[in-house]
């Protein structure tokens, strides 16, 4: 076929992907990380100019949280353009990426094996999948795309610098090849072992065009005197990126999650855990059900059953065990097989532990297994009955993913609908129970009117009562140490109803569980000075102004550590000082107290 054929395809390609998920421009923020990252940061973002926004995001603002410099400047051109708070601006953007990267996904395949049915049937079953609607959907989901968008870009340019006959067409494609490399580890640090991917792409391109046999030797010679030279800066600046991206992490304190186990421990941990997580990619990319922003499965455990243990172990197995068939019997597949894998080793909690599942993450490895099926399956479709069974079959992996697909768009419409979702699921994360009530109080507080707050403070009660109730349902003893926030928010809903003993009782709770969150420190200094000032009793009026003072001084430490304290937060020091009698003791009936110079 010529060039503007395939051209024709990738556009009508980009046009489905695009009528799919038009309905997303009608969602909003939803109130998790979209608001936090984005919405709260209008000095990196709302700018009148895109020089001013470069300077801020470039420059004046960092380092910072989240230093993914290249996804912010699309945030701030949709903001130049469609305004900071409009969220319209922000969907529109992901739409338009997902459509490239579906586009670029058809070309990128059929040049690479010049083979349509492959690239055309791979492109459909990926623009069709139901756990792309986390990262097309939600706003949060940019970095995903732009990576994605990258890394497309960066095996097509390789791959046209492996077909280029002059050395000046062969360095101008390299070029653009580091480049989009660069690009997507600004969008998105995972990019990190994509090189690894360049390499094997450029080692088995031969295999995929099927110009070798699937059974013939690798060409080791071309492979060492010609690819790694030009992967090794490849990989330079990969690994530059990722020891400066996580010297800023360091910095923020983002890598500390609590997880203490090392060596052996951990590795055993990676071993049983990660091959779950294969296992639940496979099944929600076949067959999607009960699609969610959290998967409470697998999770860390402190004991296993024989049968989870043998069921990794022998998961482990197989996988090396296809890897070495492949490398021997289908050279053709290995590409795919092993890009897969090497594109998930940054989810795979190597480091630490972070997340173990998310839709996200799989967005573009997702397209390797995809194109793996494909050939397997074109390869088995000898028969006319062989052909009959695989249309079925595909016929209901479509199906299913359409349906799924439209129906979790429709959950993403706003902050409500998405968490009360979330809420119904078989086995619900308590995070949904958090995020739900949070935003019930932060759009409860944003109203003027005392009687149009009431409703929202209401519905926060609930939500945060039915989360203790399914976390903690007995109350025989102590309650589990993830609902820590959950008493937390049950403080404000108390002090909100004008009861600040039960407050109070609700903070000391939520800090026995996690007593390095500066905000309960913080409440709890503030009602504290509340009781000092209405109470009657000279004793329990300073014991009351000691426990203010020894409380934010722990909020003190645990928000500024030994920075600078703005003058604000030293005068209310100061003020709650003044409420305790000189010569009182310290309150030592609280393991908070720390020395915090003022």
């Amino acid at each position: 076929m010529r060039t503007r054929h395939h051209v024709l395809i990738a556009v009508l390609l980009c046009l489905f992907a695009w009528a799919l998920y038009a309905g997303a421009l009608s969602g909003g923020f939803v109130h998790y990380d979209d608001v936090r990252i984005l919405r709260d940061h209008p000095e990196l973002y709302d700018h009148a100019s895109l020089a001013d926004a470069c300077k801020a995001i470039f420059i004046t603002y960092f380092p910072r949280e989240e230093p993914l410099l290249f996804r912010d400047l699309t945030w701030a051109c949709d903001s130049l353009v469609f305004g900071f708070g409009n969220a319209w601006g922000y969907h529109l953007g992901n739409l338009f990426l997902h459509g490239v990267v579906v586009a670029l996904m058809y070309l990128f395949l059929v040049t690479t094996t010049g083979r349509l049915r492959l690239a055309l049937c791979t492109t459909i079953l990926f623009s069709v999948l139901a756990i792309h609607v986390e990262p097309v959907v939600w706003i949060m989901g940019r970095k995903d795309l732009l990576s994605a968008l990258f890394m497309l870009l960066a095996l097509y340019s390789q791959t046209r610098r492996l077909d280029a006959a002059r050395l000046a067409g062969t360095m101008a494609w390299y070029g653009l090849t580091v480049a989009c490399v660069l690009a997507g580890l600004l969008s998105k640090i995972s990019v990190l072992t994509f090189p690894a991917v360049l390499l094997l792409h450029a080692a088995l391109l031969p295999h995929l065009r099927h110009e070798q046999a699937a059974t013939a030797p690798w060409p080791w010679k071309r492979l060492l005197t010609r690819e790694l030279p030009l992967a090794l800066p490849i990989m330079g600046l990969s690994l530059a990126v990722f020891v400066w991206y996580r010297g800023i992490l360091n910095a923020f304190g983002l890598l500390d999650r609590g997880y203490s186990a090392r060596g052996g421990d951990h590795l055993w941990n990676l071993a049983l855990v990660n091959p779950m997580a294969w296992w639940l990619y496979l099944k929600q990319t076949l067959w999607p059900a009960d699609l969610s922003l959290f998967y409470t499965w697998p999770s860390l455990e402190m004991s296993r059953s024989v049968f989870q243990i043998l069921a990794s172990l022998a998961t482990v197995g197989g996988v090396l065990a296809v890897t070495l068939w492949l490398c021997i019997r289908r050279k053709d597949l290995l590409f795919y097989w092993l890009a897969f894998f090497v594109l998930l080793i940054p989810y795979m909690n190597l480091i630490y532990i972070g997340i173990w599942v998310a839709d996200r993450y799989i967005y573009f490895a997702v397209f390797a297994l995809l194109a793996m099926l494909v050939e397997l399956s074109i390869g088995l479709a000898a028969t006319r009955r062989a052909r009959v069974i695989l249309a079925v079959l595909a016929g209901i992996f479509v199906g299913g993913n359409l349906v799924q697909n439209v129906r979790y768009q429709r959950v993403w419409r706003d902050p409500d609908t998405l968490w009360q979702y979330h809420l119904m699921l078989p086995n619900p994360s308590i995070a949904a129970f958090e995020t739900l009530a949070v935003y019930y109080y932060k759009t409860a507080i944003a109203l003027d009117e005392p009687e149009a707050r009431a409703p929202r403070f209401q519905k926060m009660a609930v939500v945060v009562d039915a989360g203790l109730n399914t976390f903690w349902p007995d109350r025989s003893g102590p309650p589990p140490a993830p609902t820590w926030q959950l008493f937390f928010l049950r403080a404000i809903v108390e002090e909100i109803r004008g009861r600040p003993e039960a407050a109070i009782e609700s903070l000391l709770t939520s800090l026995s569980m996690n007593e390095a969150f500066a905000a309960s420190h913080q409440n709890l200094a503030m009602l504290y000075r509340r009781q000092a000032l209405m109470d009657t009793s000279p004793t329990q009026k300073a014991g009351d102004a000691r426990k203010a003072v020894t409380h934010y001084r722990r909020y003190i430490m645990l928000t500024f550590g030994g920075g600078d304290v703005p003058e604000s937060i030293r005068q209310i020091h100061r003020d709650l000082s003044n409420l305790v009698p000189e010569g009182m003791p310290e309150d030592t009936s609280s393991s908070v107290i720390e020395s915090t110079p003022l």
